[in-house]
C-alpha cells in the first residue's frame, strides 16, 4: 500500500478472493468505490471507510492502514 491506496494486490491478499472477478463482485455488494486500473479494481482507505459496509461485527468500524 502506498499513501493510502490498495491495489489489486492489496484487495485480494485483505480479502482472501483468488480471482479479480470476485473480488469486483465483493467491491460492488460492499458499495465500495474503485477505479479499473491495468490489474485490475484499486481504491484507498478513505474510500473504503466511506462506503456502507456491510458488516455484521460493527456499524461503526473504520479501517486503517495498519490493518493491512
Amino acid at each position: 500500500m502506498l499513501n493510502g491506496v490498495l491495489s489489486t494486490a492489496d484487495l485480494l491478499a485483505a480479502t482472501s478472493y483468488e480471482s479479480v472477478g470476485a473480488l469486483r463482485r465483493s467491491l460492488d455488494k460492499q458499495g465500495v468505490p474503485y477505479f479499473l486500473g491495468r490489474d485490475g479494481p484499486w481504491t484507498t482507505i478513505e474510500l473504503v471507510n466511506s462506503a456502507k459496509l456491510k458488516d455484521a461485527n460493527s456499524d461503526n468500524e473504520r479501517y486503517s492502514p495498519e490493518m493491512l
